[in-house]
């Protein structure tokens, strides 16, 4: 692609955004349901009543709440949202939107800087915005936290790639406070070549966990007991919202128990989740074993984007717009997938209808490409695999993105 198109491309892309940011700015009332809850939770907190029950939140707000829903996040998160209650919701709105901005053009820039260095900056445009169903969009609309969440993370990497390894394990406490799950990355600090102060950082930040936790339980003990109950009722989340490695199981077994007349415990769904999870884990651990074995060039950087795609698939709940942080990772891969022959591929392009007819197999595909993100994220896993297994054995040389 010429610098003119790419130009071109760049200015069509960044236009088409702000016309986006700007129709969202203009209907507080439409989008940014999870920010309502955000607010008004904090709003309830400040004014004594309980923000997890969330029809005290219905009778304070002046928009409409979802009243299947509520506020997910442990008590002691309220008070980061207390500053946005000087503002009125309208005003809270457009700030909570508009601060994502520069949020979302630094995290290009990390990626760019320290993951995608020869990357095209107009496909990675290109690619952001479309990708895994617009996950961008996907948390603009919604007003969740992510993009916020993954700048954290991402700014954790980097502090791991440059191995300062307190700002790198707090940075992800903290992202933890709101989202338990990203605790999952801690993991990373045994990649570190001493073991010994791996296990140190590894303890300490646990530990630092667990302050947060006990801090949070001290401060309000009968919201934190709440918080875990709601928490739990989340994880029944599925489909287009929720496309994760459980949520589909529950999903598949839920619909062979109902097409054999006799539905599946419930605990089923948790073992084959939590098998599976432990064989994607095992096999991407022999795999960064053999990569750092290598020694190749930027080892821990292809190994920090293969962590990435290995906690998408692992995750027990990954929202639409968590797939944000699959971006770079699949970025990467799909300029590096021409080690594999493009046939199959082709084939499986060529064969893709979005809308098929024939009996039995038409509903079938329907409801499976509701989960077409996942699977995208299963397909980048298994090239990651292959890439590392060539890489290693030394059957194939490279590691700049085109």
């Amino acid at each position: 692609m010429g610098k003119k198109w790419q130009v071109a491309l760049i200015v069509l892309l960044s236009l088409y955004a702000s016309w986006v940011v700007a129709y969202l700015l203009r209907h507080p009332e439409v989008f940014q349901w999870d920010f309502r809850f955000y607010y008004f939770a904090a709003k309830a907190h400040a004014a004594g009543l309980n923000p997890y029950n969330t029809q005290n939140l219905i009778k304070i707000a002046s928009v409409a709440i979802e009243p299947t829903l509520g506020y997910a996040y442990q008590p002691i998160t309220l008070y980061f949202f207390y500053p946005l209650l000087l503002l009125d919701f309208t005003t809270a709105y457009q700030v909570f939107l508009l601060a994502k901005i520069p949020a979302l053009i630094f995290l290009v820039v990390i990626w760019r800087r320290w993951f995608l260095e020869n990357a095209n900056v107009a496909l990675l445009l290109l690619f952001i915005l479309l990708a895994f169903n617009n996950t961008i969009y996907a948390d603009l609309a919604a007003g969740n936290i992510s993009i916020y969440e993954q700048l954290f993370i991402w700014g954790a990497l980097v502090c791991f790639l440059k191995r300062r390894l307190a700002l790198f394990w707090l940075a992800i406490v903290l992202v933890a406070i709101f989202k338990i799950v990203p605790l999952l990355f801690l993991g990373l600090l045994f990649l570190v070549d001493d073991k010994k102060q791996a296990f140190t950082w590894f303890s300490l930040s646990l530990l630092g966990y667990a302050a947060f936790l006990g801090l949070s339980y001290l401060c309000e003990p009968a919201l934190f007991v709440t918080f875990f109950t709601q928490g739990q009722a989340m994880l029944t989340e599925r489909g287009v919202i929720n496309p994760s490695s459980l949520a589909f199981i529950v999903g598949a077994l839920n619909q062979v128990g109902n097409f054999l007349g006799r539905p599946f415990p419930p605990l089923l769904s948790q073992i084959v989740f939590v098998a599976l999870a432990g064989l994607i884990l095992g096999i991407s651990f022999r795999a960064l074993i053999a990569w750092q074995r290598g020694g190749g060039a930027h080892r821990d950087k292809v190994a920090l984007l293969f962590a990435c795609v290995v906690y998408t698939l692992i995750a027990p709940r990954m929202k639409n717009y968590s797939y944000i942080l699959l971006l770079a990772p699949a970025f990467f891969m799909v300029f590096k997938a021409d080690f594999l022959p493009a046939r199959p591929l082709l084939l499986v392009i060529v064969l893709f209808s979005p809308h098929l007819t024939l009996p039995l197999v038409g509903p079938g595909v329907e409801k499976l490409l509701i989960y077409y993100p996942l699977f995208m994220a299963y397909l980048v896993w298994f090239l990651y695999l292959r890439y590392i297994s060539l890489t290693s054995s030394g059957r194939l040389t490279g590691n700049g993105v085109p």
